[in-house]
């Protein structure tokens, strides 16, 4: 592995190869998961065998592929067959087609059959102690969806027009972003489902909607990005019991959670500094409140580096990168 992958500053190239090692570990460890389970159930892994094997990483891979591997993974460690059988189903009723995803779609939630027990999980569990319930809500105006889904394509050509080497990761990793009437979750990500990105309706305060959806794709592909990155590194060695103030969320976190939150916000303070050294900065009305956006992140990510120099244990490649958020948000 190429070591100058271990830095918060976007690098020309870096997420294709990040990538392509996260989807070729995932196949792997597939096919490793079906020949535990194919021991146990040999006729029931034949077509899964066989798709797996198959698999072409050279494409981007579905969400679902991820998401019925992690669930299977789970099933077989608390040794539950009819869950193990149920998605192994799931897998193989799955068309050719369907196991990969070209270009990136904007749609409503709830369209793919693994999206709906995810919604459900979400909604039924507290997000920390005292927080309202969550809701993930179609959208059912057309208008409304239409709209977004314009403004999100925007956001995204803006974002490829200030920072071209931070879009490559867009480009790399972002399959889907799923939009919907959201209540406490904003933008969520995650390696169970890599690939595909849910965001919310911008919210009353959100004045500004092109710097809304810019915000938020750029830090859930900067989420992407790391989670690429720890495939080849633990960053950050702390207890994972112990938690310690979050930069953006109210509750305590454990470390790697203010990791991750530090990270991405050197990433959006950079893509918001460059609209503010924009040549369109002071013409273009979907500019509007970045100054302000741009000093709440500052302090916001200050914070998170205040907390990780009093209280982080990093690897050396986890300081390398820890040393680069800095620069990152300077550039």
């Amino acid at each position: 592995m190429n070591k100058t992958i271990f830095t918060a500053v976007p690098l020309a190239g870096a997420s294709h190869q990040l990538h392509q090692d996260f989807k070729d570990n995932l196949k792997k460890s597939f096919i490793s998961l079906i020949e535990t389970i194919g021991k146990s159930l040999p006729e029931k892994v034949n077509l899964s065998q066989e798709k797996i094997e198959n698999l072409d990483t050279q494409f981007k891979i579905s969400p679902a592929i991820y998401y019925i591997y992690f669930d299977l993974l789970a099933s077989v460690r608390r040794n539950d067959v009819s869950r193990v059988l149920q998605f192994l189903k799931y897998f193989d009723n799955i068309p050719q087609q369907d196991l990969y995803k070209h270009d990136l779609k904007i749609e409503n939630i709830k369209e793919e059959f693994w999206e709906h027990e995810l919604i459900d999980n979400l909604e039924s569990r507290e997000l920390f102690e005292g927080a309202p319930q969550t809701r993930l809500n179609k959208i059912t105006d057309n208008r409304i969806f239409n709209d977004n889904e314009e403004k999100i394509k925007q956001s995204l050509d803006i974002i490829k027009k200030l920072d071209p080497i931070f879009y490559q990761e867009v480009d790399s990793y972002l399959s889907d972003i799923k939009i919907h009437k959201g209540q406490y979750i904003v933008g969520l990500t995650s390696p169970k489902f890599f690939g595909c990105v849910f965001l919310s309706l911008p919210r009353q305060r959100d004045k500004n909607i092109y710097l809304y959806y810019i915000e938020h794709i750029t830090h859930e592909t900067s989420h992407l990005n790391l989670n690429a990155i720890l495939l080849h590194d633990r960053l950050v060695i702390n207890n994972a019991e112990a938690i310690y103030p979050a930069p953006i969320r109210k509750d305590l976190r454990p470390m790697l959670g203010v990791y991750h939150a530090s990270y991405v916000l050197s990433r959006v303070v950079r893509i918001f500094n460059k609209i503010k050294q924009s040549n369109d900065y002071n013409e273009q009305l979907v500019f509007k409140g970045v100054d302000e956006k741009l000093e709440e992140f500052k302090s916001m990510f200050l914070k998170g580096i205040e907390v990780i120099e009093k209280h982080a244990v990093l690897t050396s490649f986890g300081k390398k990168i820890f040393d680069s958020m800095m620069e990152c948000a300077n550039g």
